[in-house]
Formats: C-alpha cells, sequence, structure tokens
C-alpha cells in the first residue's frame, strides 16, 4: 500500500494515536500532537483514501455546533507478512495493525532444502496475503548478532545451513515488498502489544544464549555500536546462563531430545529437576535485571524467547528487582514483570509479522528494508 509506505512522521504519530485510542476526536488529537487543523484534515484525509481510518459521528450533538467525530483505525485492511526459519521446519504468519493474528501455519519442510522451503513459504504467505488489503511488508525473524545497520554478523549455530539471503531475495521480489531481517522481533512483537507502545520496554530473551531488548515508543534502541542490552556479559564467570542448552544440559538430555513437543510436555508435568532449574536460574537473572532497573527505568521488564510459557513464568516467580536497593535509600519504582505473549519457536513468525508494522506506525525513522542482491 503506498499510502502506508509513504507515509511522513507526523502521518504516522497521527495514526498511532488513533491505534491507542479508538474513538479520539479531530480536536484531540490536534491538541496532543500540536498540530494544525489543516495538516490533520490532510493526514485523515490519506488514512480514508486507503481505507485504513473510519470517521463517525455521534448521533445527536451535545449542545451547540456539530456533532462530534470519532476516529477508529479498520486495522485488518494492513497486514504484516513473518517468516520463521529453522533446520526442522518453517512457520509463517500474518497479523494485522491492531497487533491480532490472522493466520498461522508451521510447515515440516527443513529450511537447509531452500527449493522446497521456499515454495511451501510463498504458497502459504500467498494465501495470508489473500486475508488483507494490502501488506506492510514482511518481517524475517533470524536468531543472530546484528550491527547498526541491521547487517548480520554472526548467525546462531542453530541457523547455520540455512541459506537465509536467498530467502530474503526470493521474498522481497515475489512479493513486492519491503523485508526486514530482525533478531530482536520478538520485543517489536511485545511492544506492539495495547499499552506497552507508549512506554520504555525491556525483554530479556532466552534461546540458544541470553540476549535483551530496549525498546523506547516502538523504537529499538541498538546503542552507539549496535552493542546495547548485552545483559550476558552482566553475569560473572562460571555462572549458569539460563538458556535452552543449558536447560538441556541440565535436565540430562540430548538436543535431539529438546524438541517442541518435548518442551511442551516438560511444561504441563515439571519433575524436580525442572524445578530446580526454574528457581536457580530466577535467582542467576535476578542480579542483572536489578541493574536493568536502575540504569533504564522500563515500565515493563518481559521474560520471553524459545521455552514454552509455563517454563518462563515458573523462572519469573523466582527473579527479584529489589537486589540493588538499600536501607534508608528510597527504592525505584519497580516496573512490571511478565512473561512474553507469543513464546516458543512457533510463535517467532507472529514477532516477525509485527516487525513491518512497527515500521509502519512508529514516529521516528525505521531501518532501511533489505536490498535484494
Amino acid at each position: 500500500m503506498a499510502a502506508l509506505a509513504d507515509l511522513t512522521l507526523s502521518e504516522r504519530a497521527i495514526l498511532s494515536l488513533i491505534r491507542r485510542r479508538p474513538g479520539a476526536s479531530r480536536a484531540g488529537i490536534a491538541a496532543e500532537l500540536n498540530l494544525s487543523p489543516a495538516m490533520l484534515t490532510k493526514a485523515i484525509a490519506t488514512f480514508q483514501a486507503a481505507g485504513l481510518v473510519a470517521e463517525e459521528r455521534d448521533s445527536a450533538p451535545r449542545g451547540r455546533g456539530q456533532p462530534a467525530r470519532h476516529l477508529r483505525l479498520r486495522p485488518k485492511q494492513v497486514a504484516g507478512l513473518g517468516v520463521s526459519l529453522s533446520t526442522r521446519g518453517i512457520t509463517v504468519a500474518a497479523q494485522d495493525l491492531d497487533g491480532t493474528p490472522l493466520a498461522h501455519r508451521s510447515l515440516p519442510v527443513p529450511a537447509t532444502d531452500t527449493g522446497a522451503a521456499l515454495a511451501a513459504a510463498t504458497t502459504a504467505l500467498e494465501e495470508m496475503r489473500g486475508l488483507t488489503r494490502s501488506v506492510a511488508g514482511i518481517g524475517l525473524w533470524l536468531p543472530a548478532l546484528q550491527d547498526l545497520s541491521g547487517a548480520v554478523v554472526e548467525v546462531t549455530p542453530s541457523q547455520r545451513g540455512i541459506d537465509h539471503l536467498a530467502f530474503c531475495d526470493h521474498l522481497s521480489r515475489h512479493f513486492d515488498a519491503p523485508l526486514w531481517l530482525e533478531s530482536k522481533a520478538p520485543a517489536y512483537h511485545e511492544a506492539l502489544q495495547p499499552g506497552e507502545e507508549e512506554r520504555i520496554v525491556y525483554m530479556l530473551f532466552l534461546d540458544y544464549g541470553i540476549g535483551g531488548s530496549l525498546i523506547d515508543q516502538l523504537r529499538l534502541y541498538r546503542g552507539s555500536f549496535g552493542e546495547a542490552s548485552n545483559i550476558g556479559a552482566m553475569m560473572p564467570d562460571g555462572t549458569p546462563r539460563p538458556s535452552l542448552p543449558d536447560l538441556t544440559a541440565h535436565l540430562g538430555l540430548s538436543p535431539e531430545e529438546m524438541t517442541d513437543s518435548a518442551l511442551e510436555a516438560l511444561a504441563q508435568a515439571p519433575d524436580a529437576a525442572l524445578t530446580e532449574w526454574m528457581a536457580t536460574r530466577g535467582a542467576v537473572l535476578s542480579l542483572p535485571l536489578s541493574t536493568v532497573v536502575h540504569l533504564l527505568n522500563p515500565a515493563t521488564i518481559i521474560i520471553g524467547g524459545l521455552l514454552p510459557q509455563a517454563i518462563l513464568e515458573g523462572l519469573a516467580r523466582h527473579v527479584r528487582l529489589d537486589l540493588l536497593d538499600h536501607p534508608g535509600r528510597r527504592p525505584l519504582t519497580k516496573p512490571k514483570l511478565r512473561v512474553a505473549r507469543a513464546c516458543g519457536p512457533r510463535a517467532m513468525a507472529l514477532a516477525a509479522a509485527s516487525v513491518p508494522l512497527v515500521h509502519r506506525l512508529a514516529s521516528a525513522p525505521h531501518p532501511r528494508p533489505w536490498t535484494p542482491g
């Protein structure tokens, strides 16, 4: 949708406000964003022409003057598409502007089989494109280190053997849509949820290692050198680092045994070893996350990753955020601590679908999309 892709920063701010506050009036939006009536009128006309916004009048006027008019987003007019690749299979998803999932499919085709995987992903995404009027773009989740420009510096061992460049080139060309390769997609997904988009959100992500992300009003903070939120460095050498390999070793299982279904079974019937792991690793995370509270002062800290939600909730129950409080000093206000709404390998495609939506809504410059080689 050209109108959505070409929005100015001011128009994004207006659209984001309408999304956050359904039923907002023109006068209220103009006052909050300090906009002239002419600028607001032009922006709303652009939204209406693209089918993004509906305007409703009160059935009866209150006192003198015209009936009040209220603006609401039409979220299903635009969707983001998301892709997650692994050596075990592919997951694809679609999500509308409100963050509501439209479709989600797991495809049992290893991403290492590039030709078959591309064909399967393309077919599934074509079906999902038919659920909406327009596609904002495509997000591809990749567990990797990225620099300030978003270029991949190093992928995790679990992704080696997957030709990500082939997927990015093919999908961006086939769908004629911007594509973003993003390791921080889960943080974008959580920040897009109602009540979070205006806040500072810190997300701890546990997969094959331990990482962090800071989102400020839908904008990812990567730091001066692209290395911000490196929470793993806050843990002393020799300290166990909560992750999928750490849990695998603690339970005495092999990596091949730690399938998605095996993790779900563990979450439903936790044994003594898993209970111990959740307690000890929650304690390990307490000092780094207490440091996050003091340094970053987020409104919310979220724990997510490739582990099932039930396991992450058990771990979160043992996390303390007050380890740096001192008697005699006023303690800092503690953020809300919660587990991610989208957890586990199957949820990563849904998280990826959030990336283009955030870049279309954030009232700040967004990273450049993928350029086909």
